[in-house]
């Protein structure tokens, strides 16, 4: 703690620290909450392993700074030396004010949290239209690049280094049988889809809401914004908030569709980006939903094959399960949206 207490000094707090405590249960950065006499801030480790390009990350940050409105983005609290970031021996630190008048939400309880969020998101991208998607630098490789997840799955059967493919087998081909989403998303980008600046990570989580109100406030956890598609995050809003079962639900009798949830979603994301959605984006916006369940289905059941070494498991067998559970979840999508081979 010594370490970290040495690390927040070097930020421009305004008032004495009064104490340092571990905060959240974010499974890739490290976080802790600063609280001074007069206010209170969020220091976070940037975890390397994850994001090796660091530096493409504070980039892009400065980017969407310099946008006329950042009312929707957390502000940052810079270092002594003026940055967004700080680079020590110690790994890579920033700061921002910690907003305690409003909350992450672990899961969508209500309508109006669907609403609410879904709205949040779209504003993001409302703020973002102004950007050139070529400016910002890849955080992530290939991050929702499909066809590279596709030949990654095909490389970890190939290899079985966990020796558990002749288990699977009818399930790596239900898998593969939907491979025909990857043709449509790649012929939906020749005719035409546009490249926005995303956030690319828009689960419920990522947003804050007032506590008392439950109304949009602010985006948060902006590591993987970049180029991508309107699809990509009204998409994972789709998966993440229209069953509500996690990720790891064993009973797949429990993931169900929630016309109400996503009716919400839908009212919320377009009354953000009614006035500049193109035809071609409103027009496919619910295949978002099959992308990015289906590109995760086939991430989970890639991970399970090489022996699950990028995904915390906190159970044996637990990629298996997300795998199973997000292929349920898509077979709802493709059924109630009509999406298939063919069209």
């Amino acid at each position: 703690m010594k370490v970290v207490s040495e690390t927040a000094s070097r930020f421009q707090i305004k008032d004495k620290v009064v104490s340092i405590t571990p905060f959240g249960g974010g499974h890739i950065n490290a976080t802790w909450k600063v609280t001074c006499e007069k206010s209170e801030y969020l220091l976070q480790k940037i975890n390397q392993s994850v994001f090796p390009l660091v530096e493409h990350i504070v980039e892009n940050r400065k980017l969407l700074n310099a946008l006329p409105d950042t009312s929707i983005l957390v502000e940052e609290v810079l270092t002594e030396e003026g940055g967004s970031a700080l680079f020590t021996e110690n790994g890579v630190f920033r700061m921002q004010r910690f907003i305690a008048e409003a909350y992450a939400p672990s899961s969508v309880e209500s309508n109006n949290e669907a609403f609410e969020a879904a709205y949040g998101f779209g504003e993001f991208l409302k703020q973002t239209n102004s950007l050139n998607p070529a400016d910002f630098k890849e955080v992530i490789p290939g991050f929702h690049n499909l066809e590279l997840r596709l030949n990654q799955l095909a490389e970890a059967k190939e290899k079985d280094k966990a020796a558990r493919l002749n288990s699977i087998t009818n399930l790596v081909e239900q898998v593969e049988s939907f491979a025909w989403i990857n043709e449509k998303m790649n012929s939906l980008w020749l005719n035409g889809l546009p490249l926005r600046v995303c956030h690319n990570d828009t689960k419920i989580d990522n947003i804050l809401l007032n506590r008392t109100t439950s109304s949009f406030q602010y985006v948060i956890d902006l590591d993987t914004v970049g180029g991508g598609s309107m699809l990509y995050d009204f998409g994972d809003l789709m998966r993440t908030c229209i069953s509500p079962t996690k990720e790891s639900e064993r009973d797949l009798k429990q993931i169900v569709f929630r016309d109400e949830i996503f009716e919400a979603l839908t009212e919320g994301f377009m009354k953000s980006v009614a006035s500049f959605i193109s035809p071609i984006e409103k027009e496919n916006l619910y295949f978002g939903g099959i992308y990015m369940t289906y590109i995760m289905a086939v991430r989970f059941l890639t991970d399970y094959l090489n022996g699950d070494v990028y995904y915390k498991i906190t159970f044996e067998d637990e990629n298996l399960v997300r795998t199973k559970n997000q292929m349920a979840l898509l077979n709802l999508f493709v059924q109630k949206f009509g999406f298939g081979p063919k069209n």
